[in-house]
């Protein structure tokens, strides 16, 4: 096996039946789960916007890559984000973001 195989296999493994939460939000009355990593592309995707001076959109795009429901599936589409941005109150949005994050620690490309 390629290192770039092992590589893509360990990704795989974390991606693949490894929910965490729930994380329940009481306001929305809705239970949120998650896996432990997002790839480089959802990562990059949010640091551009993060770059540009859009906090809220990278947070939104962020939320709607990562928010689960208990079988694994998207909570929200591409086509929510806009209601997201403009009809969802940020600090629930920075909230779950903020404990998806705390609990999956390991996963910094920050350092």
């Amino acid at each position: 096996m390629t290192p770039i195989e092992k590589a893509k296999g360990h990704f795989r493994e974390l991606t693949s039946g490894s929910l965490r939460g729930p994380l329940h939000v009481e306001e929305w009355d809705l239970d949120v789960y998650y896996l432990p990593v997002v790839s480089l592309k959802t990562m990059s995707e949010a640091m551009e916007l993060q770059q540009k001076g859009k906090m809220v959109e990278a947070f939104a795009a962020l939320l709607q890559a990562r928010a689960l429901d208990e079988n694994g599936k998207p909570l929200f589409t591409k086509s929510d984000q806009r209601s997201l941005i403009n009809s969802v109150d940020p600090k629930i949005i920075n909230r779950i973001i903020d404990e998806m994050d705390a609990d999956t620690k390991d996963f910094d490309l920050g350092n």
